[in-house]
């Protein structure tokens, strides 16, 4: 993930906490810098980028196997709150996700793995926006779906497919777990109040174009908000079948092993 401009100033608050100076206001904003569940896990700042990454497979524990679904769970989380957040105090940022390779130490990034997501963010990210490799998205429609409570929704909220094609993290969408509706809906609006601002402050003509693109994704996602589908931990909106076909999987298997039992009656069955 790389900052697309400017340079913030930052205080440790506690243990993942950071009061950071807005880039614009000058501001002090509090935020969180979460770093993936998994305990492999790695986040290493390299000059203007960060390098988040974690094995391929996870750990078998009594809940499920080992499963790259986790793990891509785990990092598409972690990228959605580290661009919301870098986001709150003027940061944009873009990244690539990808799969491969990677020795990742304290002091060393290097691998396959690496120079896969450096292209997909130079070449194919170009706006503030994570996308995410094809192999990954392949990876989330044919994998076995872990036995995770909300694990279709909570992917089904953290991914998104921008007008070209491209899949990307979604990071200012409402979390079926944590929920912070109302935090989130206080800081796009916070947000926009800057759009003219910002747009006003914009000479190059890319730059310009990458906030536009951002500002429309902050009012879509605000209006995202008006939703009354929305809360429910499996979205069934319209829009979250067509970013993650498997969301319908189990509320399907429980209408079917509700008729098979018997505790519902089917209105356009047989009598």
């Amino acid at each position: 993930m790389r900052a697309l401009h400017g340079v913030v100033s930052t205080i440790l608050k506690s243990d993942g906490f950071y009061e950071f100076q807005h880039l614009r206001s000058g501001q002090r904003i509090e935020c969180e810098i979460r770093r993936p569940a998994d305990k492999n896990a790695k986040l290493t700042a390299v000059s203007d980028a960060l390098v988040v990454s974690v094995p391929e497979f996870s750990n078998a524990n009594e809940v499920h196997g080992r499963s790259r679904l986790v793990q891509i769970l785990s990092i598409l989380e972690t990228i959605s709150h580290l661009q919301s957040s870098l986001a709150a105090v003027g940061l944009l940022s873009r990244g690539g996700l990808a799969y491969g390779p990677l020795i990742h130490t304290r002091n060393v990034v290097v691998g396959l793995g690496l120079v896969k997501a450096y292209n997909i963010e130079s070449k194919r990210a170009t706006f503030p926006r994570t996308v995410i490799d094809r192999d990954v998205v392949e990876a989330l429609l044919t994998d076995d779906i872990p036995r995770i409570i909300g694990f279709r929704s909570r992917i089904a909220h953290a991914i998104s497919i921008d007008a070209d094609g491209e899949y990307y993290v979604e990071y200012f969408g409402f979390e079926p777990i944590s929920g912070g509706a109302l935090y989130q809906r206080e800081q796009l609006e916070r947000i926009m109040s800057e759009k003219d601002a910002a747009l006003g402050e914009a000479r190059d003509g890319r730059v310009l174009e990458k906030l536009r693109w951002f500002y429309k994704y902050v009012e879509d996602s605000l209006n995202s908000y008006s939703n009354p589908t929305l809360y429910l931990l499996h979205n069934d909106g319209t829009a979250f079948h067509k970013r993650y076909p498997r969301v319908f999987e189990n509320l399907r298997h429980m209408t079917e092993n509700v008729l098979a039992n018997g505790f519902y009656k089917d209105p356009f069955g047989d009598e």
